[in-house]
Order: structure tokens, then C-alpha cells, then sequence
């Protein structure tokens, strides 16, 4: 039984007539794109973390093969509430989930991702956002675009507020006319739509620049916290959920 649980399988037992007969592993191999996907998390500042409620020495097996190290194991859907809600006083947490068990941490987390190519719908409803497959490297480009996107705000915004604040002083200076007014605040917007219209741009080319990867599982569940957002696995039939805490 330890082989089997060293070698990331969920040991099943069988019995007949009452009596036990035989037992048996089961596992599903971590998905292709999983270990780059954490790799390029860790590279976002992103601490990934294991929350499942499997053995725990199958997810420390499954860990292990996906280089991470903070893996929470044989947790039942409070115990995933209350681990997610420790890593929130550390800092923003993401939770991505795709099963009934883990709705609740999704729903408490900073921000919830529902995996909603093989998700249920009550994940559905508690996530803030969901991924429309199972892609684990659109975790990576979520986070990219997101803070591409916040950066171009602020950029927005700063650049707004400076062009009122030239025009207010060239008023009161005498210097301001209509037209350069209207010149001003028309060219200030069509600036701004310029500006923001570049996140489309980043958007294709994050699209080209990952590829497609493939594999097997029941569920996936993740959280992370820290500098960005994490992920997790399942294995042997079971839902397991992922999460990562830390400074944002």
C-alpha cells in the first residue's frame, strides 16, 4: 500500500462477500502544461500550494513531481475555508477550483477561478471569473493580462488628471482658449482610448506565445496568495484544490 501511495496512486480496496479480496491503485497523471505553468507562476512572484482532500502522501508524491513544496493534504471543504482564510492575512489569495468541495474557498478567496471546462456549477457561481478550459498556462496569462491591464489604468488615469490640471492652470493663467480646450480634452480621450486599446495587442500575444497542453484528471482546484495567483491538482478520483499565499 505505501508503494502505491509513493508512486502519487489512491489505494482502492475490494471486498467480497464481506471479506476483503483485493487492492488496487489509481492515478491520473498530472496534466502535461503543470509544471511549466508553476515555474512561470513562481517566475510572477506567485507561491503555488497544494490543498487537496487526498492522502497525504500521494499529494506530497504529486507535489514533489510539480516542484511544490507547500502541499496541504486530507482536508475536508472547511478545512480548505480556514486555509484560505490564514493565507488572507498574509496577504491576496487566488483559489482555483473546479468541484462542489470547493466552492466555499473560491467564494472566499480574493479572487476565485473556476476551471469551467470540467468545473460543476455550483463552482461556477462562487468563482469572481472563470477559465473556459483546462489549460493551466491560461492561469499565467490571466495574471499577465491583469496586471498589464491595471498598469494602462493607472497610466490612464495619471494622464487625465495632468492634462485637467495643465488646462486649469493655463486658464487661470489667461493663456487657455475654447478651441484648446476642446482640442485638449479630445486629444486627452482619444490618447487614453489609444493606451488601452494596447492591452488587445498584449492579450494576442500571450494567446500565440502558449501552447495547448493535455492531460487527465477528475478535478483541479488552486489558490494562490503572495505576489499573484497558483494552482492545483487532483489524483486517483479525488477533488483536490490548490492554493498559494503571500505579499501581493
Amino acid at each position: 500500500m505505501k508503494n502505491m501511495e509513493e508512486q502519487a496512486q489512491t489505494v482502492v480496496y475490494l471486498g467480497l462477500n464481506g471479506a476483503f479480496a483485493a487492492a488496487f491503485g489509481v492515478a491520473d497523471a498530472p496534466r502535461a502544461e503543470a509544471r511549466a505553468a508553476v515555474e512561470d507562476l513562481r517566475k510572477l512572484g506567485v507561491e503555488p500550494m497544494i490543498l487537496t482532500g487526498d492522502q497525504r502522501r500521494v499529494a506530497e508524491v504529486v507535489g514533489k513531481q510539480l516542484g511544490i513544496t507547500k502541499v496541504y493534504a486530507e482536508l475536508l471543504p472547511e478545512d480548505k475555508v480556514a486555509t484560505v482564510q490564514d493565507l488572507k492575512s498574509k496577504g491576496l489569495v487566488g483559489m482555483v477550483g473546479d468541484g462542489i468541495n470547493d466552492a466555499a474557498a473560491l467564494a472566499l478567496a480574493d479572487v476565485g477561478i473556476a476551471m469551467a471546462a470540467a468545473g460543476t456549477q455550483v463552482a461556477l457561481e462562487n468563482a469572481h471569473m472563470a477559465l473556459m478550459d483546462s489549460n493551466l498556462t491560461k492561469l499565467v496569462v490571466a495574471i499577465r493580462l491583469g496586471r498589464h491591464a491595471v498598469s494602462k489604468i493607472k497610466q490612464n488615469v495619471c494622464f487625465s488628471v495632468a492634462s485637467k490640471v495643465v488646462m486649469i492652470v493655463l486658464t487661470l493663467a489667461g493663456y487657455a482658449s475654447l478651441w484648446g480646450a476642446i482640442i485638449a480634452d479630445l486629444g486627452a480621450m482619444l490618447i487614453v482610448t489609444v493606451n488601452a486599446s494596447m492591452v488587445l495587442g498584449q492579450r494576442k500575444q500571450r494567446s500565440h506565445g502558449h501552447g495547448h497542453g493535455h492531460g487527465h484528471g477528475h478535478g483541479d482546484g488552486g489558490c494562490c496568495g503572495g505576489h499573484g495567483e497558483g494552482e492545483g491538482h487532483d489524483h486517483g478520483g479525488h477533488k483536490s484544490d490548490g492554493c498559494c499565499g503571500g505579499h501581493s
